[in-house]
């Protein structure tokens, strides 16, 4: 809100940026049976993501091979 003076009046947008929404990439053992799962982590859509290795995971009789979106795999 202003007081109009006498004379035409410009007006600009003026802009913030919004806070990126941002995403979790949790790893889970999937069986395990020593060990953690890397830490999870948070991600804007669109950003890099470098995928954690196995941590500290162990699975008694199995070698970790990397991670996958279906735990059936």
């Amino acid at each position: 809100m202003f007081n109009m003076p006498a004379n035409d009046v410009d007006l600009h947008a003026i802009w913030k940026a919004k806070a990126p929404v941002l995403y979790t990439v949790t790893y889970h053992g999937n069986g395990h049976s020593a060990g953690d799962a890397p830490a999870s982590s948070q991600h804007a859509a669109g950003d890099t993501v470098t995928v954690s290795g196995k941590n500290t995971l162990v699975r008694d009789g199995y070698e970790f091979v990397g991670w996958h979106t279906d735990p059936a795999s």
